[in-house]
């Protein structure tokens, strides 16, 4: 029959709330990636993970980024809460 899927391994296991991408070509505002390996982590791990796409150079400039050994990259996002509207710290 047809083959079987590769099972993806995110590149921070011990990540809670992510997004991850990997493989084909992703573009992400100015970033172009082959072979892609993205990560997209929640800064805040207790609230569900509020990636807003319409936001996202927001959050990406109000977390922080790691370059990962597979030449990858795991921007931590950071997200408004739902009870104040304020930015994580």
């Amino acid at each position: 029959m047809g083959r079987t899927p590769k099972t993806l391994t995110p590149s921070l296991r011990e990540a809670k709330n992510y997004m991850y991408f990997r493989g084909g070509r992703l573009r992400f505002g100015k970033l172009t990636m082959q072979d892609t390996d993205l990560m997209l982590v929640d800064a805040a791990p207790a609230d569900p993970f509020r990636f807003n796409l319409a936001e996202y150079a927001r959050q990406l400039v109000a977390g922080y980024s790691k370059t990962l050994r597979t030449r990858g990259s795991s921007p931590t996002c950071r997200t408004p809460t739902r009870s104040t509207g304020r930015w994580h710290p």
